[in-house]
């Protein structure tokens, strides 16, 4: 019986490293599968436009991309779209005067065993 409760006792130890040990890993992994990203902007025809660009097409597609309007203090968010299947995004604004940029936020896609961390960029800022 004393044999057992000392197995009991070694397994637990080893659950509990195995738990601390785990997520660090899992972190590394996710990590070293990071993926760099960028956003360009335009405006013509009454709209902003633009694309997300990635080495990865994964970290292109449906990625929301947010146009801000530079203003002392906080900048003010113009509009918001989703990039189509080749990374392009519209964002109508009739009649903008001032200084803007696009901004995408980090995305994580994929699954188990494939995960991949599509970082957040920013473009530069244009004046309209």
């Amino acid at each position: 019986m004393r044999l057992i409760r000392k197995a009991g006792r070694a397994g637990f130890a080893t659950a509990a490293v195995l738990a601390l040990a785990i997520p660090g890993a899992l972190i590394g992994q996710i990590a070293a599968n990071a993926v760099p990203s960028g956003v360009s902007i335009a405006y013509s025809a009454n709209a902003f436009h633009g694309s997300v660009e990635s080495p990865r097409a994964r970290c292109e597609r449906h990625r929301t991309v947010s146009i801000f309007k530079v203003q002392p203090g906080d900048d003010s968010l113009v509009g918001r779209d989703e990039t189509d299947r080749r990374g392009r995004y519209r964002v109508p604004e009739q009649g903008a005067n001032g200084r803007f940029y696009a901004k995408v936020a980090r995305k994580v896609v994929g699954g188990y065993n494939n995960t991949v961390v599509c970082q957040s960029a920013r473009s530069g800022t244009i004046r309209v």
